[in-house]
């Protein structure tokens, strides 16, 4: 068509309405649903790879934005790279099964299957199409992910979910490693800080398993010693009955109290004011990032860049901002 019309748009919020597609686990019973309320339920969307057709990948829900299929026709390369034309601006695409080491990179058209199955997410203001072969469920689970099975990088763990272990997705690790991805100047050593955050702890806050876990291992690889919060509730009641922490890195939207609301918190607290506070988030606004300044944020980060974090952490350790 080469206009930039794709021939399937579904929104993320009625994926399962439209898609006869389940929102839990078969099994559960509707006190189980409303317990997972309460709980650290995590959405998954799961697909499959053309690779790997029995198997089961996930990305987390949170992070989609919209799911597409494109004709292949419409794709465009510029140099080895596939381009969709989307929303007015040229998309980039990945291919899930060569990001992953499955498959052999896509470098021109005539490696496109026909019809193109994309989950379209946006991170920091970049949208990005990844490439799969077909889209199944939506799935919750209160399972956290078990980040010591895994056979290669792009893969954050594995879950149980529809009577078979599902692979999880590290999106922000494709991200960073593929070809789209700029690398920064600025280069921070992990083994250059190692003394001075000996003794710094850090507060991580966020309310999904996964994320937090992917936050932990970032801030424990830079030599922090950490402390974990599900919420804003949580967090200012650790800070509050504790005098050990000298850095918060925090979600933004959480139950109970979101990371808007912690940041106030700690900034109208005599005891709490000036304890540095990270905001690690993908909303990415004009409007996030301004309202971010005003509430107290020190830094406003991507979930889950972990140069960006590192950097952020040293700085503030440092006392300089």
């Amino acid at each position: 068509m080469g206009d930039g019309r794709v021939s399937l748009i579904l929104d993320v919020n009625g994926i399962a309405s439209q898609q006869n597609l389940n929102t839990t686990n078969s099994k559960e019973t509707e006190e189980e649903i409303e317990n997972s309320r309460n709980k650290d339920a995590q959405e998954m969307l799961l697909f499959k790879l053309e690779s790997h057709e029995k198997e089961l990948f996930a990305f987390p829900l949170i992070l989609v934005n919209r799911l597409e299929e494109f004709s292949s026709e419409d794709v465009e390369f510029t140099g080895t790279q596939a381009l969709i034309h989307y929303r007015g601006k040229p998309m980039p695409l990945l291919f899930v099964d060569s990001e992953l080491g499955f498959a052999e990179s896509i470098e021109g058209p005539e490696s496109l299957p026909k019809d193109l199955h994309v989950i379209v997410l946006e991170l920091r203001g970049e949208t990005c199409g990844f490439v799969v072969k077909e889209i199944i469920d939506v799935n919750t689970s209160l399972e956290a992910v078990n980040d010591t099975v895994k056979d290669r990088n792009g893969i954050v763990g594995t879950m149980h979910m529809l009577d078979q272990t599902v692979s999880v997705v590290d999106v922000f690790s494709i991200m960073e490693n593929s070809r789209l991805r700029k690398s920064t100047s600025t280069k921070t050593s992990v083994e250059e800080k190692q003394t001075t955050n000996e003794k710094t702890k850090v507060l991580v806050v966020e309310d999904s398993p996964m994320f937090r876990s992917m936050a932990v291992k970032i801030v424990k690889e830079a030599g922090y010693e950490v402390a974990e919060a599900r919420d804003g509730v949580e967090a200012l009641k650790y800070l509050n009955a504790n005098d050990d922490i000298d850095v918060v890195l925090s979600d933004i939207e959480m139950p109970e109290m979101s990371g808007w609301q912690l940041c106030e918190a700690i900034r109208s607290a005599d005891n709490l004011k000036n304890l540095p506070v990270i905001a690690l988030t993908t909303r990415f606004s004009p409007q996030d990032i301004e309202k971010g300044k005003q509430v107290g944020f020190d830094y406003y980060l991507e979930k889950m860049k972990k140069e960006d974090i590192h950097i952020a952490l040293s700085k503030l350790v440092q006392g300089g901002v």
